[in-house]
């Protein structure tokens, strides 16, 4: 992630995390999720954040309860803050 620490005048950012239902090797963790939503608010410029494609014929219905709750703290979380 590039180093953004301010924003000025009408600058803007909106976060999308897109999940598939899945876990992936090399994807983000819940608390590196977490983590960009605390530094992109830090920023000043966060104004939303969106959870896309989340596909519930994937994997099992244990894992995709678990992503969708993961997601959604992440939003919950990230909205809270903007």
């Amino acid at each position: 992630m590039a180093s953004i620490t301010t924003c000025t005048g009408n600058d803007i950012l909106r976060l999308c995390f897109c999940v598939q239902g899945t876990p992936v090797r090399g994807g983000l963790t819940f608390r590196e999720g977490h983590y960009i939503c605390e530094a992109i608010h830090r920023t000043g410029c966060l104004i939303a954040v969106d959870l896309m494609e989340v596909n519930p014929t994937l994997g099992d219905e244990n894992m995709f309860q678990m992503t969708l709750s993961v997601g959604c703290g992440l939003i919950r979380y990230g909205n809270d803050l903007a």
